[in-house]
C-alpha cells in the first residue's frame, strides 16, 4: 500500500504547491495504490491456480500458466476499465447536455 503523504509535500506552501498539483500527486499516488494491489491480487491469484505444490523453482508448464493467466486478468481489466470510462463519459456528457438544457429555459 502507498503511503499517500510520502506524495505530498512536507510542509504545504500555497504559492509553491497550487491545488491542481496537490491533485495531481494524489491522483498519481492513488494510481500506483491501485496498480500495485492489483499486481498483488493477480500475483496470488496466478500462482494459486498454476502452482498446486509448491517447490524449489517453476517448471514451464507452471510458467506459461502464470504468463498465460497475467495476461487474461489484465486484458480483463483493460476491458473493465475502458467500459466504465466509455459509461462515465456518456453520462457526463448527458449531464452536461441536461444542465445546458435547463440553463437555456
Amino acid at each position: 500500500m502507498v503511503n499517500l503523504l510520502g506524495y505530498l509535500p512536507k510542509r504545504l506552501n500555497r504559492a509553491k504547491y497550487n491545488e491542481d498539483e496537490l491533485k495531481s500527486k494524489i491522483k498519481k499516488a492513488s494510481t500506483l495504490d491501485t496498480m500495485q494491489k492489483m499486481l498483488s491480487r493477480l500475483s496470488i491469484q496466478c500462482f494459486h491456480k498454476c502452482v498446486p505444490k509448491p517447490e524449489d523453482s517453476l517448471d514451464s508448464r507452471q510458467r506459461l500458466c502464470i504468463s498465460m493467466c497475467m495476461d487474461r486478468y489484465m486484458d480483463s481489466y483493460t476491458l473493465v476499465a475502458r467500459a466504465f470510462g466509455n459509461r462515465l463519459q456518456a453520462e457526463l456528457k448527458e449531464s452536461l447536455a441536461q444542465q445546458q438544457a435547463q440553463d437555456q429555459s
